[in-house]
């Protein structure tokens, strides 16, 4: 083997070895760069988003609360659950009741379906919605978990429950969050606490749009935030979505349609939850099947879990893209050291050859003396 060719295979072998080697090693450390930053980014997403669910359930607490406060409703409240009274009487507290609920109360939030006053047993005796009066509300919660009427009937003054995410056809076409709070009377004890009524109001919304909107930043975008829909306009394949304990989807997907209680959802996170209630920060495969970074929070209390994902291949695409112009460059260098290499080895070699001529002249040279 010509020494060009040596040459050319020794040096070039070990620039081709480090150039892959180098490759290799960025690429892996800019990924798992790109994965432990997405994840954590997804995990403070999470709890961000964690922070304005709480925010937007306390929000439907407070109308209800504020709503059962309404001096009318009290006191028209108190004429309809006092059995002393003749029963016309009543019913005509009821009527008027209803359509001060409809036209007074309901026009300031147009995510209210329905308000319904329920007595002592859960019975719909004044509604917004004259249909509704006579509903048995306690057989739904027994049977349909729709609500927390037991809990709101025995609760002390400024409580209110949240039921998430309820479908009731008759009711609604989309699913709804039912809001209970006891009512209280204007008037107060001897101990100068206010005096309950055996009833609760119900108040039906309708706010999956705006839970949405919310979770996705599309509401703080429309009030002005700068942030916005940050990671959804940087990831096309993002979505932020809940869960219930029934792993069905609750709020609307970005890319599955008609998904709220419609689709279930049986991956990493979700499970996570409602088995060992905990989140994670890891690679998983989505509801859809693609392989997914992602981050979990598990709010145990309303029985969901949320969670921040995007596709890992979307996520990867820009360390892909570094990879190839490395590549391509590694190539690069090889030529161009390969074609320097072997102009080096060609001078090298013509020097070599010369020396080595100038050797065995000046050794012929020395054995012809030394034979005389």
């Amino acid at each position: 083997m010509k020494f060009k060719t040596k040459m050319l295979f020794l040096v070039g072998g070990l620039a081709f070895v480090i150039v892959i080697g180098l490759i290799v090693y960025l690429n892996f450390y800019l990924s798992n760069f790109q994965r432990n930053q997405t994840i954590a980014n997804f995990r403070n997403l999470a709890e961000l988003s964690e922070g304005a669910f709480f925010a937007f359930i306390e929000s439907m607490e407070i109308r209800a609360i504020d709503w059962s406060s309404d001096s009318y409703i009290r006191m028209m409240t108190e004429k309809i659950t006092d059995l002393s009274r003749a029963e016309d009487e009543r019913k005509q507290a009821a009527e008027e009741l209803g359509i001060y609920l409809r036209e007074e109360k309901m026009q300031y939030d147009p995510s209210v379906v329905i308000i319904d006053i329920l007595d002592k047993n859960g019975i719909v005796v004044a509604s917004s919605r004259k249909d509704r009066i006579g509903v048995n509300e306690k057989k739904e919660e027994i049977e349909l978990n729709a609500h927390h009427f037991s809990q709101a009937i025995a609760a002390g003054f400024g409580k209110a429950f949240v039921k998430n995410f309820v479908s009731e056809e008759d009711e609604h076409s989309e699913s709804m969050m039912h809001t209970t709070t006891r009512i209280f009377s204007s008037r107060k004890d001897a101990l100068d606490k206010l005096i309950p009524l055996d009833a609760v109001m119900l108040v039906h919304f309708a706010k999956n749009n705006d839970l949405n909107d919310i979770l996705n930043g599309r509401f703080q975008e429309h009030k002005g935030a700068l942030t916005g829909q940050a990671l959804m306009d940087y990831y096309k394949t993002a979505e932020i979505y809940l869960v219930d304990q029934s792993k069905l989807m609750t709020t609307p997907s970005r890319f599955a349609g008609e998904a709220v209680l419609a689709r279930t959802v049986d991956t990493l996170p979700v499970r996570a939850c409602f088995e060992e209630n905990r989140g994670i920060d890891e690679e998983y495969q989505n509801y859809a099947g693609y392989n997914v970074l992602g981050a979990s929070m598990c709010l145990r209390e309303h029985n969901l879990a949320l969670i921040v994902e995007a596709r890992a291949d979307e996520v990867f695409a820009p360390i892909r893209k570094i990879t190839n112009r490395l590549i391509l460059s590694g190539l690069l260098a090889f030529l161009l050291s390969a074609i320097g290499i072997r102009l080096f080895a060609g001078i090298l070699a013509e020097d070599l050859k010369k020396i080595n001529e100038r050797l065995n002249k000046t050794l012929n040279t020395l054995l012809e003396d030394s034979r005389k």
